[in-house]
């Protein structure tokens, strides 16, 4: 079929218009209509949209960040969100934050001198004023925090037939002992040497970490660096309260670099889905929930508007709705995003369980004041209140289970690699909070693994054990703040 010419009437004229002219017209008119109709399409596409670009469409929707981890329960809990949800706002969360805000508990040592062993070059320190902190002087920490003297818990004596007989064995050494001389003797010189044994060598886990300080022989049952015991005259006392968690705009190739090492290197990796066993799963999932957590902290406390001094401007500090989508809608993160939520929950439930399980130890501490003893009594009633919680501790790193073993070797030794990675942060302030929280998980991890007539904690493990979990605890109502912006 041809085209043929068109008469058009238009202002008292006609005009014919041959085909070609009439297909260079409607391009004309077509074409900002499909520039305009494709540039949504590619914006909501893209997984990189940065802070001023348009909100994606789908970003709009509010619950597109929730619809998946609102539904069902827990992976490896028997419990729903909406439940976590609920029991922490009537029951946890009030009584933590109100007790981070005590005296034993708002203070926390920090080494800021410890050199980076990953990368000894170095970051260099973030330039921005909100990265650094102000370090609080001596004369102002409380006489009960500066002098406190960790508990030493009372092991009770066993009188088992075995001790008794090494007990009268010790006894009887000295009287014996000339005798192993001479046969020791005897023996080097009279009989035939022998040979090592060619079979299988002993497994890894049982070597001394031979890289720890001499006088460090107890950080062996450490989850992670301990500033206070490394080296006690080289920290800073830190005043949280005065030194809140919020975004600094640390970030780029420094930051990146850390997390980078972490999910590249320090996390489990599986070749096919189900890989993983249970205990390589839970590090990735908490080191996930950690990242979370920290990610909704800072979204929740955004750099809105740079101080100007000149203008007298301050800095506004918010919520910024636009960037949480962006870290976690499921278009623009793979499909991921809700799973990384989920995840915050996870690390809360593991952290409520080890709370819950060192209640006699907690209550022991030294609070340095009748309320605040009060106040961590009152917290353990209300964590053991939970009935539902992560897989059973005892199924994690089984000590009867050789394999086990081995396991709890390789991931103690990657989140002690993840502590010390905090020492390479240029940031101050993510410093602080990054051993804390660091810090605080490993105390739980510790707690879980650890008969309880066995545990021991020093005050810098308890204050980030609290302080960890009131973040997590915080991370839980700001997304329910989210969830209604």
């Amino acid at each position: 079929m041809r085209l043929q010419s068109m008469r058009v009437q238009g202002r008292g004229k006609s005009y014919n218009i041959s085909p070609p002219s009439l297909l260079l017209i409607c391009s004309l008119f077509l074409l900002p209509l499909l520039l305009f109709s494709v540039i949504p399409v590619a914006t909501a596409g893209n997984s990189n949209v940065k802070l001023g670009d348009s909100e994606p469409e789908n970003a709009k929707n509010e619950g597109s960040c929730f619809c998946r981890i609102d539904s069902g329960v827990l992976d490896d809990c028997p419990c729903t969100i909406s439940t976590i949800d609920q029991f922490n706002k009537d029951k946890i969360y009030n009584k933590v934050t109100e007790l981070v805000g005590r005296n034993f508990f708002r203070y926390f040592q920090v080494n800021f001198n410890k050199p980076c062993k990953f990368w000894p070059d170095g970051d260099g320190q973030c330039g921005s004023r909100n990265c650094a902190v102000d370090t609080c002087p001596v004369s102002e920490v409380p006489e009960h925090v500066l002098n406190h003297k960790d508990v030493e818990k009372d092991v009770k004596e066993t009188h088992s037939p075995v001790s008794y007989l090494q007990e009268k064995l010790k006894e009887f050494l000295p009287l014996v002992e000339p005798l192993v001389v001479y046969f020791k003797q005897f023996a080097e010189d009279y009989l035939p040497s022998q040979t090592e044994c060619e079979g299988e060598p002993l497994p890894s886990y049982h070597k001394v970490d031979t890289q720890l300080p001499a006088n460090s022989a107890e950080l062996v049952d450490e989850w992670c660096t301990l500033d206070p015991l490394d080296s006690q005259e080289g920290c800073d006392y830190i005043d949280l309260l005065r030194n809140p968690e919020k975004f600094t705009g640390y970030r780029g190739p420094s930051a990146n670099r850390i997390w980078s090492k972490i999910y590249s290197e320090l996390c489990f990796t599986q070749e096919k889905e189900g890989d993983l066993c249970l205990e390589e799963k839970t590090l990735n999932r908490i080191v996930s929930g950690l990242h979370t957590s920290i990610t909704v902290h800072t979204c929740r406390n955004y750099l809105l508007q740079e101080e100007d001094i000149l203008r007298g401007k301050p800095a506004v500090w918010g919520p910024n709705i636009q960037e949480f989508h962006r870290r976690f809608d499921p278009a623009l993160t793979g499909g991921l995003g809700p799973e990384w939520l989920r995840n915050v929950y996870y690390l809360y439930l593991l952290e409520l369980r080890a709370i819950a399980k060192a209640g006699e130890t907690l209550n022991s501490q030294h609070y340095g004041d009748p309320e605040t003893s009060e106040q961590v009594s009152q917290l353990i009633l209300a964590v053991q209140e939970f009935k539902s919680s992560v897989k059973d501790e005892q199924e994690l790193f089984d000590p009867q289970d050789l394999s086990k073993v081995e396991i709890l070797s390789q991931v103690k030794r990657k989140f002690r690699d993840i502590s010390h990675l905090m020492d390479c942060m240029g940031c101050e302030r993510c410093k602080v909070w990054g051993k804390l929280q660091v810090t605080g998980i490993g105390t739980a991890l510790k707690i879980l693994v650890t008969p309880g007539a066995q545990l021991r904690l020093t005050r810098h493990e308890v204050v980030a054990l609290i302080n960890g979990f009131a973040r997590v605890s915080t991370s839980i109502m700001e997304l329910e703040a989210f969830r209604n912006i």
